[in-house]
């Protein structure tokens, strides 16, 4: 199993302890944005919170409760564009949420849409999953745009699926198979 793929303009990559403060700069720099969509994501985040997370991301990892990536560019591996990665596993159904985000700055650049690609492809090709899915809340429009840029099923509405800050919130549920993604020869299709 890998645990870093690239396209040749992003790499996503297991978090390292090194991370600690670029995943808290990233966070911190962009809490208005996410802090909607993300449960985790408060205006209180601290350096305290992104090396705790960063702990349990690797034992996480190790135990196969989820694996989670550092979104990087190639050009430097350093700052955390955002973040990407596979949770609510079911190893016996082989099928797993997808959760991502990228930091304000580097929003609009295809760097979300790109970074799920290659997490669903460590999912098909790596894990041998034959689904994930990616539930959106209703009002979060540009994460919505990836999940239709990358071609993956829209399959309905969940109502009140996301509590998200207090608040109960519908939320779209979208697909990629194992099928789709072979029949495309590993690729998945991006519309403009």
């Amino acid at each position: 199993m890998r645990d870093s793929l690239t396209d040749g303009r992003i790499t996503i990559r297991k978090f390292r302890q090194r991370d600690v403060f670029p995943l808290y700069e990233a966070i911190h720099s962009s809490v208005t944005e996410l802090y909607p969509y993300l449960p985790w994501c408060h205006p209180d985040y601290s350096l305290v919170d992104s090396e705790e997370w960063i702990r349990s991301r690797e034992q996480y990892w190790h135990i196969g409760a989820s694996y989670d990536f550092a979104v990087v560019s190639n050009d430097n591996d350093k700052e955390i564009l955002g973040g990407v990665g596979l949770n609510l596993i079911e190893p016996d159904q082989r099928k797993a949420n997808i959760g991502y985000w990228v930091r304000t700055d580097s929003a609009s650049k295809g760097i979300a849409t790109e970074s799920v690609r290659l997490l669903i492809k460590f999912a098909i090709e790596d894990l041998g999953y034959q689904r994930v899915e990616i539930v959106i809340s209703t009002d979060n429009a540009p994460s919505l745009r990836v999940a239709e840029k990358l071609d993956a099923v829209k399959e309905g509405l969940l109502r009140h699926r996301l509590y998200l800050h207090g608040e109960c919130k519908d939320a779209y549920i979208y697909s990629v198979i194992a099928e789709d993604y072979f029949r495309d020869n590993g690729e998945l299709p991006t519309k403009s």
